[in-house]
């Protein structure tokens, strides 16, 4: 497979400059290519993690302005009800390509 040479290739490179990186390359690399097994044309919407990053993104927003929470009940509550809603906005909306 194409893309296990050319992370052998990178991982001999850099073994050394960037030990950190390689070991996890090493560790996670079947992982990070599961989507080559769909078609290339879904490849874009099955690697990205936009929707992922854009959740993180509202939390943090949204959070941010409450400073502390009063126990961890209440920070579990607030996380769910904003990835609800979320949730919600995203649901029945196709992603192109499927």
């Amino acid at each position: 497979m194409e893309a296990k040479a050319q992370a052998e290739i990178f991982i001999q490179e850099y073994r050394e400059v960037y030990p950190a990186l390689v070991k996890c390359l090493e560790k996670d690399f079947d992982a990070c290519i599961v989507y080559m097994n769909h078609p290339p044309a879904r490849w874009k919407h099955i690697r990205t993690t936009n929707i992922i990053e854009r959740s993180f993104k509202e939390v943090k927003r949204r959070v941010k302005v409450m400073e502390q929470f009063p126990t961890e009940e209440s920070c579990i509550r607030i996380l769910f009800t904003l990835l609800r809603a979320q949730n919600e906005i995203w649901e029945g909306k196709p992603i192109k390509g499927f």
